[in-house]
């Protein structure tokens, strides 16, 4: 036992109420309805990411105690992998103007005595794998697994003074904070590449030229089991997105180098490129081999402001695959001063690149740090300097 920690069940200091079956809901245009939040618009290790992923809309009438406050944290009560990954995982609502909503499926934590416990504390002790764990081997399901307010509110744990709590979360969310700044910070660079290739390579006013006049496709593989010889990063959507990385043999694959433009062929991502890293070509992707690399950058920026037309495009109906002729028959324009252009397209690039570097080290160091300041084995002052 920590010294001066009390042993305790979450119930005791917090309720989880249930959220309200919202139906009929959508993708809207209309960004004055309310947003329905939902289980996809977590961020797996903790957060919410609704500039990123789908959000969905509600017309209609509500009770309005289902309406959720900036500040309110909100914890994932279904999983649909086997290991039940994002059982428990919070998100904090953000005070962005916007107004959300508490639906069916998400546990919201309500204080009970907030003289004893500090709710962005609650938000980092759910990001903790023993109480993923707890949820888990306590939840209902075979493929898709149920946690219930029950459940969640039956986790024992060992609570800090409240003055320890706010440390805690504090020093947390210090770098929680920084990672959020540095993904706005790559968000607006990529808007601002974006827009310099839409002005240089779109709208320039120079003859078009098809895509295929500067790229081809190299299609990834399955790698052997037992292929021998050299070891390598596999490069999946996962691999690429800062998930876990497997080594694979390199002999006989479609081999990437750092900074490469890779695409997905097939599945439901069919379309998507990805700046890559020295690694082998995963199956589902592509290595777009740029015969001037001085145009890479183009090239991974033309993808990806016709994602939409290439999607289009996709063949296949239950699983989509990219159609290579309708990639390469895309247009663009080469202006006359493109060695100036291209070299902001790569100063862009390598900034973002710098940005998604740090915000690994963060993640990791957030990773390292969490459970030993929630167990106690580290402790912080209660009082840290400002």
């Amino acid at each position: 036992m920590t010294a001066g920690w009390t042993p305790i069940r979450l119930g005791d200091v917090v309720h989880i109420k249930h959220g309200f079956a919202f139906s009929g809901m959508g993708e809207n245009a209309d960004k004055s309805l309310p947003i329905v939040v939902a289980i996809g618009n977590f961020d797996y290790a903790g957060g919410f990411r609704f500039d990123s992923t789908a959000v969905k809309r509600f017309r209609g009438d509500y009770p309005r105690e289902f309406e959720l406050l900036p500040g309110d944290v909100l914890l994932a009560m279904t999983c649909q992998t086997a290991d039940g990954e994002i059982l428990g995982v919070p998100g904090t609502i953000p005070d962005d103007g916007r107004l959300y909503l508490h639906n069916q499926r998400l546990g919201k934590v309500e204080i009970l005595e907030p003289d004893r416990v500090h709710l962005p504390y609650i938000f980092q002790l759910a990001r903790w794998s023993v109480f993923n764990r707890h949820l888990f081997v306590t939840a209902s399901g075979s493929k898709i697994l149920h946690t219930s307010p029950g459940r969640i509110e039956d986790f024992e744990f060992e609570l800090p003074p409240l003055a320890e709590q706010e440390a805690i979360a504090l020093t947390l969310g210090a770098l929680d904070a920084k990672v959020e700044s540095n993904r706005r910070a790559i968000a607006v660079l990529d808007d601002l590449a974006a827009q310099l290739f839409k002005r240089d390579f779109l709208l320039s006013g120079g003859a078009t030229r098809p895509l295929a006049d500067f790229c081809s496709f190299s299609k990834g593989k399955t790698p052997k089991k037992d292929g021998g010889g050299l070891s390598l990063p596999y490069l999946t959507i996962d691999a690429l997105t800062g998930g876990d990385v497997s080594q694979v043999s390199a002999t006989g694959m479609v081999v990437a180098d750092d900074g490469d433009v890779l695409m997905v062929m097939d599945g439901a991502a069919s379309g998507t490129v990805f700046y890559g890293r020295q690694g082998v070509v995963g199956s589902t992707f592509a290595r777009v081999e740029v015969s001037d690399t001085g145009l890479r950058d183009v090239i991974y920026q033309a993808l990806k402001y016709y994602g939409t037309e290439i999607r289009r495009h996709n063949t296949g109906s239950a699983i989509p695959h990219t159609d290579k002729a309708a990639v390469l028959g895309l247009e663009i324009s080469i202006p006359a001063d493109v060695a100036l252009v291209t070299s902001r397209l790569k100063a862009i690039r390598q900034r973002v690149a710098a940005f998604a570097s740090e915000v690994a080290r963060l993640e990791q160091t957030r990773a390292a740090l969490l459970p030993d300041l929630i167990s106690g084995r580290l402790r912080v002052p209660a009082e840290v300097p400002a």
